[in-house]
């Protein structure tokens, strides 16, 4: 599973590229695909760190990356809520982490990503 401890989202830091592998499989294919979706958009992210910039600036991939993680979560505690996950709870506290890392995001770049919640 994917963990997210804020640092990939603070300003200024330098952002790793993720090879996607099976060991990040949580074995539900719409799911799967949606964290797929966001390790795309991490790339994208450092990627346009390596190209200098050239071609979009980094809140633009941000902003994306945000939106459609919030969607993703949003989605995954129904499903999750849905089918009584076991650990729902502690699952749930782990989007909360993300949640308090967009703010500190939000705040960082002076409101250049949107405030949705």
């Amino acid at each position: 599973m994917l963990n997210c401890d804020g640092e990939v989202f603070k300003v200024g830091n330098r952002v790793n590229r993720i090879n996607w592998t099976d060991e990040y499989s949580v074995g539900v294919s719409k799911l799967d695909e949606q964290h797929q979706m966001i390790v795309t958009m991490i790339n994208k992210l450092s990627a346009n760190h390596e190209d200098g910039h050239q071609y979009e600036p980094d809140q633009e991939i941000l902003s994306k990356m945000v939106e459609y993680a919030e969607l993703h979560l949003k989605y995954e505690e129904m499903l999750m809520k849905k089918h009584g996950y076991p650990d729902f709870d502690q699952h749930k506290e782990s989007h909360g982490d993300f949640i308090i890392a967009r703010i500190q995001l939000t705040s960082a770049t002076d409101g250049l990503i949107p405030k949705n919640t």
